[in-house]
């Protein structure tokens, strides 16, 4: 939901980056993540308890959070940049959960992002 004009707000995940548009037809606006972090989006989650976050997987950033519907960004440590994210899912239930995919390796976290538990290998 756009926090301005409390419509719908559509996001879409592409090779130049993040774009959002609360209305597909009228054009969409690319949000920046900041210098030294790679556009490249490969993965959105949001959150419908905490619409004002969002996550995204990057090709080579690894993942990054906004906790103010896109304004400003953070790389979250504990999931590697080496590698690109494939998938990021949020417990609908439980904001504070979030599974990540990558190409090597499974990531959970109970605690919104502060710290990362690797399940799983050789994926």
């Amino acid at each position: 939901m756009d926090p301005v004009t409390q419509q719908p707000l559509f996001l879409a995940a592409t090779n130049l980056g993040l774009f959002r548009s609360v209305d597909p037809t009228q054009g969409w606006q690319k949000l920046s993540y900041g210098s030294g972090l790679d556009a490249r989006t490969t993965c959105i989650s949001t959150d419908t308890q905490n619409p004002e976050t969002i996550w995204v997987g990057t090709a080579a950033s690894g993942v990054l959070v906004s906790r103010d519907t896109g304004k400003t960004w953070q790389r979250l440590e504990g999931v590697p940049s080496e590698t690109p994210v494939n998938i990021i899912a949020r417990d609908p239930r439980r904001s504070n959960y979030a599974y990540v995919g990558t190409k090597q390796a499974f990531y959970m976290t109970h605690d919104g992002g502060a710290s990362w538990n690797r399940r799983g290998g050789n994926l």
